[in-house]
């Protein structure tokens, strides 16, 4: 999953997406962070910041939408006792893995221009 543009393509996916799905709660977890932290909970006149509770509500509402209708699936053994034999790995074993998956996208627009200066020669 790609972090450019804060998830963009992520966001717009989930945006699209119809029916039960599994969102990805790190996401979610970041954003409601962000609101908590950049945002007060009462304006300098003393009133609540009902912004930042709509903001959160709608961060959650984005979530709770995957809920309802659930999947209708039978149990397959096999591919349940296959995730079960899988290793539990470390979390840096797991980043190393992602990475080797999908490597790190270098978003520094001056690497960019360097890159395009370096092909210019």
């Amino acid at each position: 999953m790609s972090t450019d543009k804060s998830f963009c393509a992520y966001r717009m996916a989930l945006r699209a997406s119809k029916g039960s799905g599994i969102p990805y709660l790190g996401i979610h977890t970041q954003d409601l962070v962000s609101l908590a932290e950049a945002n007060k909970d009462f304006r300098p006149d003393g009133t609540v910041h009902w912004d930042k509770y709509r903001l959160m509500g709608e961060t959650i509402m984005s979530i709770m939408k995957f809920k309802h209708p659930g999947y209708k699936i039978d149990p397959d053994l096999p591919l349940l006792l296959s995730i079960a034999d899988c290793p539990v790995l470390s979390e840096d074993e797991l980043y190393k893995k992602s990475i080797l998956v999908e490597p790190k996208v270098n978003t520094n627009p001056n690497s960019r221009l360097k890159e395009l200066w370096l092909r210019l020669k």
